[in-house]
């Protein structure tokens, strides 16, 4: 590169060859002249090369810039890389990137932007067509203006938009943004575009397809055109179907699920509040059921357009099965029931009635009777205690300590107030345990005691006061009070109208009347005193003793003993 003098061999329009020339040395350093021959070997590897170049020529591609030069012109587009950029302004920045078409813009790693305006600015993200953008690390947005701007998120259609991560959307939207497909919900699929609307996937992991069809809360499907599914794991399948609450599902055209997991199956069903049925009541028997609180219900039509169900398995029958029952299981009962009906009208009870003459009363829906094991009859019958029986208007078989059994009162405002008692006549009464008032307005008020002998009412039958007593006639219908037989003491026994015995006493014959312990009083109009212990025998004898360890005897009519240890026997007689 730096010679210090030349040689010449001829002069200017005088020049002369060389001849016989030797091959000089072919090195990036060699000084050698070269001869005709090697130059013809560098020119016949030219020729070749063209003829190779002509032979694999690239054709049908070429870049029409309108004669605008733009950026790229100097093949410089690709900046990073193994990046690759072919067009007007096209510029792969990334490495690795392609951008292919007019200000395409690759400008992550991997990234590729294929169509005018297209941009895939993150890692692995792809945009194709014009104007679509990927934005999202691994993302997909594929046609005119598709916008895919979440990670693993793709976009397919015309302004179908994936913007949640995960997300899918897939058709296209018209012609503007606002009925654009849409997939905004992290994990989100809407498929399905609309001049008017797009499908939209607004919650997480929720599915939208069709037209219109709107998944707007997390774990949603809606599928058909305008489907809405608008709470969290709601489905709604069906044109113009909705899933309004939170798990809801609708299935068929127009089905609407408007409660928390209601389910509405069929073209036009609609749910409604699930109501809870408790229990029933027949012929005053209350009937409890199984399932009484439903959280949901499902339905198969909606008012005035009712579906049947048909092809039902039989259901389990017992008292805790929630299980649907079919048609033949029903149809077994009604026949248990036209049997059981022709059963009854074969052995129908019959010359049994009772009349409350128009007034409803107490007992009339057959609930008088409490006790277990007992029986009411008649209006505002009661019977309280067990295996008792209550027979007549006003009947009572009092329960009151809650032990009280085999008590019976027959007739009417008949009334037991203990365990065994027996009261039988209209207002007979037997208070204690074991007593029995036999007769109209016999009255038992001792344990034991034994009242025999009605009265016109009002307390005038025999009544027995002491324990184990015995009373025995009833009053005159002629006299309203007072002239039963009272036997007011224990094991007192009185027989007669009229009569009374006190305790450990007897008092026989009408009007008889004993009247100190242990005596006795046998006779029409007898009488004992109140001192001592005294007997008296025969019509209209007395004895009356004078003190209270003393005693008196009268036997005969008329006779009168009078005094400790008097004695009158004979008709009449005295003694003092």
């Amino acid at each position: 590169t730096a010679p210090t003098s030349t040689v010449s061999v001829g002069g200017v329009g005088t020049e002369r060859t060389i001849t016989n020339v030797a091959a000089g040395r072919i090195s990036d350093t060699s000084t050698d002249a070269i001869n005709g021959s090697q130059l013809f070997a560098t020119n016949q590897s030219i020729e070749n090369l063209s003829n190779e170049v002509d032979a694999n020529a690239t054709h049908y591609y070429s870049v029409n810039d309108s004669g605008m030069v733009g950026g790229n012109y100097n093949n410089d587009g690709a900046t990073g890389a193994n990046a690759i950029a072919a067009g007007v302004d096209a510029s792969a920045t990334g490495a690795g990137s392609v951008a292919i078409g007019t200000r395409t813009n690759a400008t992550a790693t991997d990234a590729m932007a294929f169509g005018n305006t297209s941009t895939a600015s993150a890692v692995l993200s792809t945009a194709m067509g014009t104007g679509s953008v990927a934005s999202g690390n691994s993302s997909l947005a594929m046609g005119t203006e598709a916008n895919a701007t979440g990670n693993e998120t793709t976009a397919i259609g015309r302004l179908a938009q994936a913007s949640g991560f995960y997300a899918t959307a897939l058709g296209s939207g018209g012609f503007s943004a606002l009925t654009a497909v849409n997939a905004s919900g992290d994990g989100s699929v809407a498929l399905g575009g609309n001049a008017t609307q797009g499908a939209n996937a607004d919650g997480d992991d929720a599915i939208a397809i069709g037209g219109e069809s709107f998944a707007g809360n997390s774990e949603t499907i809606a599928v058909g055109r305008a489907a809405r599914a608008l709470g969290m794991n709601g489905i709604a399948i069906g044109s113009t179907s909705s899933a309004l609450a939170e798990g809801a599902v609708a299935l068929g055209d127009t089905a609407v699920a408007n409660n928390a997991d209601d389910v509405a199956l069929g073209s036009g069903s609609v749910t409604d509040v699930a109501v809870g049925t408790a229990s029933t009541t027949i012929d005053g028997v209350t009937y409890n059921f199984a399932g009484i609180a439903p959280t949901s219900t499902v339905s198969v039509g909606a008012v005035g357009a009712e579906r049947t169900i048909t092809n039902v398995a039989a259901g389990r029958i017992s008292d805790t099965s929630t299980d649907a029952i079919n048609g033949s299981q029903l149809f077994a009962t009604n026949q248990s029931i036209e049997n059981l009906s022709n059963e009854v009208d074969a052995n129908a009870i019959h010359y049994f009635s009772v009349n409350d003459n128009g007034v409803a009363g107490g007992n009339y829906n057959n609930d008088g009777a409490t006790g277990t094991d007992s029986i009411a009859v008649g209006q505002n019958a009661v019977s309280a205690a067990h295996n008792s029986v209550a027979m007549g208007t006003g009947a009572i078989n009092e329960n009151l300590n809650g032990a009280q059994t085999l008590a019976v009162a027959i007739g009417a405002s008949a009334r037991t107030g203990a365990g065994r008692a027996t009261a039988i006549g209209a207002e007979a009464v037997a208070l204690q345990q074991g007593a029995v008032a036999l007769g109209s307005a016999a009255s038992a008020a001792s344990i034991y005691g034994v009242a025999i002998g009605g009265g016109p009412g009002g307390g005038t039958g025999a009544s027995a006061q002491g324990a184990g007593a015995i009373a025995i006639g009833g009053g005159a219908g002629t006299v309203p009070t007072g002239t039963a037989a009272l036997a007011s003491g224990a094991r007192a026994i009185a027989i007669g109208q009229n009569t009374t015995a006190l305790a450990q006493s007897v008092a026989l014959g009408y009007r008889a009347t004993v009247g100190s312990a242990s005596s006795v009083a046998i006779g029409d109009a007898t009488s004992t005193g109140a001192t001592g212990v005294n007997v008296a025998i025969g019509n209209l004898s007395t004895a009356t003793a004078g003190t209270a360890a003393g005693g008196a005897v009268a036997i005969g009519r008329s006779n009168t003993a009078f005094g400790d240890g008097a004695v009158a026997i004979g008709d009449p007689s005295y003694a003092s």
